[in-house]
């Protein structure tokens, strides 16, 4: 009798009482997948088609692997890490793929001395999120920490900058890391003692730049990147009101690239404020798909090129002049080796400009050597009537 009770009620928990949501699925799921052609596979050959092997080719995760900053497959770090990865097992190999950051924070706590944290693209989840920030208060050499391009970065922000320890954050990128407005807000109050800010591709950014740009400590920040953020032209205008108060003395790199809501009154503004003197490289630069004259705000440029002396380079891509405009920021940035980027379309432009005043000034020749021939037949002329009269 209990044997029966035991069938019948297993039964209704895991046939009976789903049939109705089982059907469902079935019907869904053999709109997706050929019923006729199911039936060819055992349940486990099923799986390894719809899910995959849990098999890897560590070989070819080893050749298709990318390195950032200064390291390359033969740099000794590199070949250090992978001699110790060829030893791990299987499973500890498996760690290292997205979503195992979780299973590693535990031996991350140890390393206390770590100053450099780079975690960028690396797919982290919720859950190796949480983790880190458990971890985070153990690291007390951190300075830098890169979870750049990684969605759920966004929904964690507060409690990532909560756990670190701010006073000391020299870098903390949050570039492309789908941000809300709590998030901007979280990293505005935490923002005064970074050297580098990089929230480029974080739309929230636009019309709230004051925000941030309010809680930069003077003389501090040395890179701003705000790349693609749909910064409006109050946003630039405030921009520049900081650089007046010479907030940002010490920036060396300012990406303002992709940010076409920008109208000419911002562009001028930020050029004329000053403030700017270290400035090593700008980027201005619109999308591919876009372009824009420049003429508006250029005069407040070459104005401003005197103000920045230590300018190497300059980014414009898109932006669109006349022959003479052209040929004046060229003039200007060719006295001070600084290298002018733009795109080829522009290049192309300026070199027929060159061609046109290389023509006038052809065709303007054979009209002088016309009027130097006009003036030997007269004097030739004048000579004949005179010998005429002599005699």
């Amino acid at each position: 009798m209990r044997k029966e009770f035991v069938e019948a009620y297993v039964n209704h928990a895991f046939n009976t009482s789903v049939e109705n949501l089982f059907q469902e699925f079935k019907r869904g799921f053999f709109l997706v997948c050929e019923q006729d052609l199911v039936r060819l596979f055992r349940p486990e050959e099923l799986q390894g088609v719809l899910v995959g092997q849990d098999v890897h080719d560590w070989e070819k995760f080893k050749q298709n692997t990318s390195y950032g900053w200064r390291y390359h497959d033969r740099h000794p770090t590199i070949q250090m890490f992978w001699e110790v990865f060829d030893e791990l097992t299987e499973e500890q190999r498996k760690d290292f793929l997205p979503g195992g950051l979780s299973r590693l924070t535990f031996h991350l706590a140890h390393v206390t001395h770590l100053e450099r944290l780079d975690l960028h693209l690396c797919c982290l989840t919720r859950d190796d999120l949480e983790a880190l920030i458990q971890v985070l208060p153990s690291l007390t050499a951190l300075t830098e920490l890169d979870v750049s391009s990684n969605k759920e970065v966004g929904g964690v922000v507060h409690l990532l900058v909560s756990a670190l320890p701010a006073t000391q954050m020299r870098r903390l990128p949050f570039n492309s890391c789908y941000m809300s407005n709590e998030s901007f807000t979280a990293l505005a109050l935490a923002v005064s003692y970074l050297r580098t800010v990089d929230i480029s591709w974080c739309k929230v950014v636009g019309g709230h730049l004051a925000l941030l740009l309010d809680a930069l400590q003077p003389s501090v920040v040395s890179e701003l990147r705000l790349c693609s953020c749909e910064l409006t032209t109050d946003d630039m205008q405030h921009l520049a009101a900081v650089c007046r108060r010479g907030c940002l003395s010490s920036l060396r790199a300012l990406d303002l690239s992709y940010n076409s809501l920008v109208g000419d009154n911002g562009w001028c503004s930020l050029f004329a404020a000053g403030g700017l003197g270290s400035l090593e490289d700008v980027d201005v630069s619109l999308r591919p798909s876009t372009s824009a004259p420049c003429s508006a705000w250029l005069p407040a440029l070459l104005r401003a090129l005197p103000q920045m002396p230590a300018l190497a380079r300059l980014a414009m891509q898109r932006w669109t002049a006349d022959c003479q405009e052209r040929e004046q920021l060229r003039y200007c940035l060719k006295k001070r080796s600084v290298l002018l980027e733009r795109d080829p379309d522009l290049q192309d432009t300026s070199s027929t400009c060159k061609g046109n005043s290389q023509e006038s000034l052809e065709e303007s020749q054979p009209e002088e050597i016309g009027a130097d021939r006009t003036g030997i037949y007269c004097q030739r002329a004048t000579h004949f009537v005179a010998l005429l009269l002599f005699f």
